[in-house]
């Protein structure tokens, strides 16, 4: 953007449209004038809404011959529109990502190591509400709940060597900790879409990842972390023995995410779908997943009705337990 005190260029045609948040621009000669805006939250503008701004510019923008730009985060949404308009209207799809390890900062130490005390987060009465509830946490969460603080901040080290990445909202829920808590690890504040396709769905979280976790982009991000709600849900031990992430072979097609080893010494495959695969596929892995021997499938997503619609689609077919952690609830 033009420098409005001292660029001879800028001629404040932002101002013609104050309540439209546009701004001039200068595009080295790609656009005579230009005034740009956009929204990536919510999926960017609807329809209406850049009709809308069609609209309020139009007459100004012809006579003064100034160019429209606005970018969103749908390759498709208000193309339709924007195309009705396409004489003063460019609708731009750009869909930022930050993907490097920029973003992270290092979890400070703490000076004092237990400032509140190495106390447990939860009593035996306690537990014992929780219990009672519709949808109680797992055993081995509730006893962890009961330890010392020492001892939940180990385990969440441990565990988190093997999930990769956790929510705010997992460390609350499962450790009694804050991601504060996790000193030395990396961290960041994302805005992610959890389920694939649900522009309306967009929760802003804090996120906790190990070093080699900090190169991925949030779709990465968003499928470990249902991943390792999963396991949290289930109450399954961050044992590799136990919980194997990423199983990666080169003679076999469609690996799971992940394998999960029961007590009885079965073989489970674990998959994480955040609502971006067709049936066709659905149906592929889950074929795959019995001709490569294993005795169920774990088949997670977060969205509830997308876990009724598999069942309902694949359930008297398949030997599946269908799960859907909301890794961002509290």
């Amino acid at each position: 953007m033009p420098d409005r005190a001292r660029n001879p260029h800028y001629r404040a045609l932002d101002t013609l449209f104050l309540k439209l948040n546009l701004r001039e621009v200068n595009t080295n000669g790609a656009h005579q004038s230009a005034l740009v805006g956009g929204k990536f939250s919510g999926g960017g503008y609807t329809a209406e809404a850049l009709a809308h701004i069609a609209t309020q510019t139009k007459a100004d923008a012809l006579y003064r011959k100034i160019d429209v730009i606005i970018f969103t985060p749908s390759p498709r949404k208000g193309q339709a529109r924007a195309e009705t308009h396409r004489s003063v209207m460019t609708l731009i799809h750009a869909l930022p990502r930050a993907d490097d390890t920029t973003r992270f900062t290092r979890i400070p130490r703490s000076l004092e190591t237990y400032p509140h005390g190495n106390t447990p987060h939860l009593l035996p009465h306690q537990v014992e509400v929780l219990r009672a509830r519709r949808s109680p946490l797992p055993d081995a969460t509730l006893a962890l709940l009961q330890q010392p603080l020492s001892a939940r901040l180990a385990q969440a080290r441990v565990d988190l060597n093997v999930d990769g990445v956790l929510s705010s909202s997992q460390p609350r829920r499962y450790y009694g900790l804050l991601p504060s808590d996790l000193t030395g690890r990396l961290s960041t504040v994302a805005l992610m879409r959890p389920i694939g396709g649900r522009y309306a769905l967009e929760v802003q979280r804090t996120l906790v990842v190990t070093d080699d976790m900090a190169a991925l982009g949030d779709t990465d991000l968003n499928h470990r972390l249902t991943l390792a709600g999963m396991r949290l849900m289930l109450g399954v031990p961050a044992d590799p023995a136990r919980w194997k992430v990423d199983p990666r072979s080169l003679l076999k097609l469609n690996q799971p995410d992940a394998v999960w080893v029961s007590d009885a010494g079965t073989r489970h495959a674990v998959e994480a779908d955040t609502g971006d695969y067709s049936g066709r596929l659905v149906e592929r892995k889950l074929d795959s997943f019995i001709q490569q021997g294993y005795l169920s499938t774990l088949w997670g997503t977060p969205s509830a009705q997308r876990s009724s619609n598999l069942q309902r689609q694949f359930g008297h077919e398949y030997r599946v337990d269908w799960v859907h952690p909301a890794w961002w609830s509290a």
